[in-house]
């Protein structure tokens, strides 16, 4: 009698297979495996090698982490690599506060409470860190405070080696935020003071006696500190007590987005507090996902701990800084001019267009520090955002769709929105193809669409004084499709409104080192009646580079910017290095001469 392998995972399959082996036999000739006793045997068969077999394909793949399904797998291999996984995060706001006409040195303790509120409702933060102040004039003065959403929880442990010989301690709570966690380790005899133990990140520079702890997550999902042994740090003794303190998270990303601060009552003598927000709430979400582990598990063992590479920046950043919703990093020698000895950083925040001085100052460069190889020095060039309007025409079969052309052209905005929301951050280029592919799949009435777009970029020169820009927005312009928003300036001794266009006639072709034939166009102040006053800078058309230099004397309106927008050559638009781009959202302004942004036209299509 013959056997023959089976490979099937399918129960019919691996029931077809029994019965065909049972035929094979001499003994089964003829035989009805359709009756009803052999049949449930065979069944009983098919089954349990269905489980079987299910049971070993599933076994062996959760020993790689690739193919890993369940957490505790996922987490465990991760932690082969060095990697933990992150855990539930605060919504965290940096704010600037002044306690008003406060004399001497005061702090704001850890814990201490603040309120705000969003669209979703009021939310109580805490400081993270007890903080000193520094004089500023006839006040004090606390710079780029964290403040977290959450409820602070303490607890306490007792190191017993027989009934916990691995002094494995486990925090009882999965919604902690572990960058919010502090460990204490005391003598039981000495309850008046107590050693602060910090968390060990580099295991590279540890010795026996240094104060760290280290921490995992374990196989159900919640969090466990540890320590060192005496071998990569020191061990507490026997019966020494271990104080833990963190904040909780009850309202992950609903709170983020709050950016008004209260606080009740005064700190310290002063007679009042002041609060500035520096970055708003961002970062509230739950604790990592499978796939965010998986992908980062390995860029974190690549990177080694240190930055060098491009990546290695990225992956420091978005691991330590919940309120960046994306990066660009770029060495010095790809700099235009090139700098040598540096490194470029470029951060978009998660709400906001920029990140502050301060927060950049005093809370991300710190932590670059301690990864950068010593001779390279991160500089911060804020993003350039690049902006977009949109008119789009559609052709509407109404006897084909069950929607109003209202609704429709709702659905359109929506699409076009949505769209450039999911590539506004670096390194996304615009694809028209696939914005298009999104408008006609909208609704089944649209037979065609056709887009007409301008891109822009917004400057505000400084009243009274001639302010140079120098612009990159990286792709070629239709000539004469250049014009700005309305703004004043100084014109013999008047205020005369302007706008800038090109200069005719004033074209000048420039050969470049590799061949290339680049056309330099002229820009100048015109008034509305079309007269010339001055010329003010000028364009390549080919790059895309603007060069300007102008003042103003006054805005039209409370939209203290000018935008300079025109027509690309080519209907995708590219990005390079620090360049985003984003949707114009501000409604029309007759005053400045600003059309309405997100237009959709539509022609009714019969046929």
């Amino acid at each position: 009698m013959n056997t023959t392998p089976s490979t099937e995972l399918d129960f019919d399959s691996i029931k077809a297979n029994i019965i065909a082996f049972m035929k094979s036999d001499p003994t089964f000739t003829d035989y009805n495996f359709e009756g009803s006793s052999l049949s449930t045997l065979i069944n009983i068969l098919a089954y349990n090698t269905h489980t079987m077999a299910f049971l070993a394909s599933a076994g062996h793949s959760e020993r790689f982490l690739d193919t890993a399904q369940k957490r505790a797998s996922v987490v465990s291999k991760a932690k082969e690599l060095g990697y933990t996984p992150k855990s539930v995060s605060c919504s965290s706001a940096y704010v600037n506060i002044v306690s008003v006409g406060a004399t001497g040195a005061v702090t704001i303790p850890r814990g201490t409470v603040f309120s705000s509120s969003n669209e979703n409702g009021a939310y109580e933060f805490v400081a993270v860190e007890t903080v000193t102040s520094v004089q500023s004039g006839a006040d004090q003065a606390f710079n780029s405070v964290r403040l977290v959403e959450g409820v602070r929880i303490e607890n306490t442990f007792t190191v017993n080696t027989t009934s916990n010989v691995r002094s494995m301690f486990t925090i009882p709570n999965k919604n902690v935020d572990t960058t919010t966690l502090k460990v204490y380790v005391r003598n039981p005899n000495d309850i008046s003071s107590r050693t602060e133990y910090r968390l060990a990140e580099n295991v590279y520079d540890l010795v026996s006696s240094a104060n760290v702890y280290f921490i995992q997550e374990s196989f159900e999902g919640y969090y466990q500190i540890y320590f060192g042994g005496n071998v990569i740090g020191k061990q507490p003794a026997n019966a020494d007590i271990i104080d833990i303190d963190y904040f909780i998270s009850t309202s992950f990303d609903a709170p983020n987005g709050c950016a008004l601060f209260g606080f009740d009552g005064a700190i310290g003598n002063g007679s009042y507090v002041t609060i500035a927000t520096s970055q708003v709430a961002v970062g509230g979400s739950v604790r990592e996902t499978l796939d965010s582990i998986k992908i980062n598990a390995i860029k974190s063992n690549s990177a080694k701990e240190r930055t060098v590479s491009v990546s290695d920046y990225e992956l420091a950043l978005h691991e330590n800084f919940n309120f960046i919703k994306s990066s660009s990093v770029w060495g010095g020698e790809d700099n235009i001019p090139p700098v040598y000895g540096k490194v470029f950083i470029s951060l978009q925040p998660v709400s906001g267009y920029t990140i502050s001085t301060s927060v950049k100052k005093d809370v991300i460069t710190p932590v670059l520090r301690k990864y950068s190889v010593m001779s390279i020095i991160p500089e911060f060039v804020d993003p350039e955002y690049t902006f977009l309007s949109f008119n789009t025409r559609v052709k509407f079969n109404i006897s084909k769709s069950t929607s109003s052309q209202s609704t429709m052209e709702y659905a359109v905005k929506s699409e076009v929105a949505n769209y450039i929301n999911s590539i506004s951050k670096f390194n996304a280029d615009y694809l028209e193809s696939t914005l298009l592919t999104n408008i006609v799949n909208a609704d089944s009435g649209i037979v065609s669409a056709d887009i007409t777009k301008k891109l822009g970029f917004k400057v505000s020169p400084i009243f009274g004084k001639e302010t140079t820009f120098s612009k990159y927005t990286n792709n070629a312009i239709v000539p004469g499709s250049i014009s700005s928003t309305l703004f004043n300036i100084l014109h013999d001794g008047e205020y005369t409104t302007v706008s800038i266009n090109e200069v005719p006639g004033k074209s000048l072709s420039v050969k470049t080192v590799s061949g290339g034939i680049e056309v330099i166009d002229t820009l100048g102040l015109y008034t509305k009646t079309g007269e010339l006053l001055k010329e003010i800078g000028t364009v390549n058309l080919v790059t895309g580079k603007f060069d300007l230099t102008f003042s103003i004397a006054s805005y039209l309106t409370g939209s203290r910017f000018v935008l300079i927008s025109f027509e690309t050559v080519s209907p995708d638009i590219i990005t390079n290095r620090n360049q985003i781009l984003a949707i114009d959202t501000i409604v029309a302004d007759i005053a400045i001469g600003r059309l309405e942004n997100n237009v959709v036209t539509t022609e009714i299509y019969a046929k």
